[in-house]
């Protein structure tokens, strides 16, 4: 499994919370910019972990509920 850091986690954590979520929404939620967001969810796709299904619009892909 790839370790995640500690921003990576909280993102991952906020998008499951939230089931759709853009760049500034979760930024907010955990305390970053959304700048910071959009590069760790390009991660977290990259990895399988969540996909984007509109522009700038992100959810927690299968792999990442269970």
């Amino acid at each position: 499994m790839v370790e995640l850091t500690p921003l990576e986690r909280k993102v991952l954590e906020a998008l499951k919370k939230e089931g759709r979520a853009t760049a500034p929404m979760l930024a907010e939620k955990v305390g970053t910019t959304p700048a910071s967001v959009r590069t760790v969810l390009g991660r977290l796709s990259r990895l399988g972990l969540a996909k984007r299904v509109a522009y700038g619009v992100y959810e927690p892909a299968e792999e990442a509920e269970e």
